[in-house]
């Protein structure tokens, strides 16, 4: 599935950057997630393709066309575990698990996160157990991964001094 520049990937590259500068390690670890996540998926969808039917829809109106552009630009297959959920869900976990988050901070992801999540179900784009595999899927590899990063797996070691030549 492909979300467009100006729908989910602009909001999760706007959390990434605001994640980055806010905290390293907390970018870190989403951004580990998030590729390690959507390769389970790419992995998943290679040898399991489900689908979701959609409705036929007709009609002019402004909201009809939108529905109308969303279908042709995120086709109906690939739809477990679904990355609008996992990756939704992902920054807001992130932000959570976070020691910048603030009331204003916890609105705007929570909330944005939320209505991606709940509008996949009404515009017909995953089922719940899509969402279920999403949110699971990216709740487990972020545990690990912060679990990972607590004993240093992902810290760099210090270089090396260079001796001197004799």
């Amino acid at each position: 599935m492909r979300a467009s520049l100006f729908g989910l990937d602009f909001y999760i590259y706007l959390c990434l950057i605001y994640f980055f500068l806010k905290d390293p390690a907390v970018y870190r670890r989403t951004i580990i997630t998030y590729v390690v996540c959507a390769l389970i998926c790419y992995g998943i969808y290679m040898v399991f393709q489900t689908t979701v039917p959609r409705p036929d829809i007709s009609g002019t109106d402004p909201v009809t066309r939108l529905l109308g552009y969303v279908y042709g630009r995120d086709l109906p297959f690939n739809c477990f575990p679904s990355i609008h959920c996992f990756s939704s869900y992902l920054v807001l976990k992130a932000l959570y698990t976070s020691k910048f988050r603030g009331r204003l901070n916890q609105v705007l992801i929570y909330g944005m996160s939320i209505t991606i999540i709940l509008s996949t179900f009404f515009v017909k784009q995953h089922v719940i157990f899509d969402a279920i595999g999403g949110i699971l899927l990216s709740d487990i590899v972020y545990r690990l991964v912060s679990r990972a990063d607590r004993v240093g797996l992902f810290r760099r070691s210090k270089p090396m001094p260079q001796r001197a030549n004799m």
